[in-house]
């Protein structure tokens, strides 16, 4: 339970620190993603799959704040146990390409040969896509509208000028990290 804490306060840190908006969002977008797909491979018992290992290294690589992809990792990966019969659905009305995949060894190794992990896939991208902009949109938006007023808010509880709500105040400037 503590480790959930963390995880979500570091996200909401995320919010205030010197990482680019695009950089939160690419993170919420890389574990949202590894979230969904399969992680072994289906061929082969202790593989990982190729797209899953792939996303892996480029949230390593690339200058994504981790905070937030090992976040939505959890949460996208008990998402990912609530959506499994409508992946069932999108991967059955996709059979035919979950047919061609199982032939070509690239795309088998990645799972698409299977209706579901094919279906799973799928809504992975879709929500994956639609969390990362929001995620950069209400960053951006958080950062520059409700970030100066928290602050200014700081400012006037410190002076004294702000007795009533300042227990509040001070609770939130210390979970956001300002």
């Amino acid at each position: 339970m503590f480790a959930i804490y963390k995880f979500i306060r570091s996200f909401f840190k995320a919010l205030v620190s010197e990482n680019a908006p695009l950089q939160v969002g690419l993170g919420v977008l890389c574990g949202s993603l590894l979230g969904f797909l399969p992680l072994f491979s289906l061929q082969y018992e202790f593989i990982f799959a190729w797209p899953a290992a792939l996303i892996l290294f480029i949230a390593l690589v690339v200058n994504v704040h981790l905070g937030s992809v090992f976040l939505f990792l959890g949460l996208a990966t008990l998402i990912h146990l609530l959506c499994y019969p409508l992946a069932e659905i999108v991967g059955n009305s996709l059979s035919g390409f979950a047919e061609v995949a199982a032939g070509i060894p690239l795309l088998h190794a990645a799972g698409l040969s299977h209706t579901g992990w094919l279906g799973m896939t799928l809504i992975g991208i879709f929500y994956s896509t639609i969390l990362c902009v929001v995620t950069w949109r209400f960053t951006g938006y958080f950062r520059s509208t409700l970030l100066p007023k928290l602050k200014e808010r700081q400012k006037l509880v410190k002076a004294g000028k702000i007795a009533n709500k300042s227990l509040l105040v001070r609770g939130l400037c210390w979970f956001l990290g300002v």
